[in-house]
């Protein structure tokens, strides 16, 4: 019962995602204008983080947090500070 459930749920993820696909083909072939352009732009998206270096920012942040935790530090500790008096 749960194999058939869980092939089910696969199953309806694929399908949204299909409509997804569908969708943004849809838009991107019936919305061209005059100039020959299209309300979603044809371009990779991923290709401007790339030179900006957002994704390498991003990935050490990732990292810290990665060593954070793997170190049992999970940011709500208090380190006590001693008094010299």
């Amino acid at each position: 019962m749960k194999s058939t459930a869980l092939a089910l749920y696969w199953i309806a993820i694929t399908i949204g995602q299909y409509a997804g696909t569908l969708m943004v083909a849809m838009v991107h072939k019936y919305t061209v204008n005059g100039s020959g352009r299209n309300w979603l732009p044809d371009r990779n998206l991923n290709r401007d983080a790339a030179k900006s270096g957002e994704d390498r920012d991003l990935e050490l942040v990732v990292d810290k947090m990665v060593v954070d935790v793997t170190n049992g530090d999970d940011g709500n500790e208090r380190k006590e500070v001693k008094s010299t008096q």
